[in-house]
């Protein structure tokens, strides 16, 4: 759990705290088409945050099959029923952090509890594959953040930069992870 008080404060300006590494905006446009959202248009528009730069989860397509392959797993273990909605947010954030090696995730309040249940898919999934497990830590938002605005998009903090870097390294935890899950059998 990462209560309220652990999570990292900001102030209510719209800039993004200075931490270690490269601050990004992620664009959910992969999530949220998944998810039948009719709202293209702003996704279109969306632009980065103050202080990051924006990345469209699209160029980024190992995050949908991680994404898909956890909540698989998971449904799979709470008895084959096809739920209406087969992947969740969390599916979806144990996916990023996982693949993206995130070190910080902008939350609110109300969304401190879906990152600590995407650490615990992604650290389930580490252990269960032998991989080194990772975890993302909170930073509490108090001003307005991507999340605020309808979920289009999702302040997050990375180890590397510049984003060729992010891309790269995102398509090697990739191939990594559908490795180990293909030796693994899961």
């Amino acid at each position: 759990m990462n209560p309220r008080h652990d999570a990292l404060q900001l102030c209510t300006e719209p800039a993004m705290p200075s931490l270690p590494g490269c601050a990004i905006t992620l664009l959910r446009d992969v999530e949220l088409l998944s998810a039948g959202t009719t709202r293209v248009a702003e996704l279109r528009a969306t632009r980065a945050m103050p202080g990051t730069l924006l990345l469209a989860e699209s160029r980024l397509p190992g995050i949908r099959t991680v994404a898909m392959l956890l909540a698989a797993a998971r449904n799979r273990s709470d008895g084959g029923r096809a739920p209406a909605r087969f992947s969740d947010a969390a599916d979806w954030l144990a996916a990023r952090i996982l693949l993206l090696g995130l070190s910080h995730v902008a939350v609110t309040a109300d969304t401190l509890p879906q990152l600590d249940e995407a650490n615990r898919r992604a650290a389930e999934l580490s252990q269960r594959l032998g991989l080194e497990p990772s975890a993302a830590a909170p930073v509490l938002m108090t001003g307005k953040t991507g999340e605020d605005e309808g979920g289009l998009c999702q302040p997050l903090w990375l180890e590397r930069c510049p984003v060729e870097r992010v891309i790269e390294f995102c398509r090697a935890q990739t191939a990594q992870l559908l490795a180990r899950w293909d030796a693994v059998g899961i």
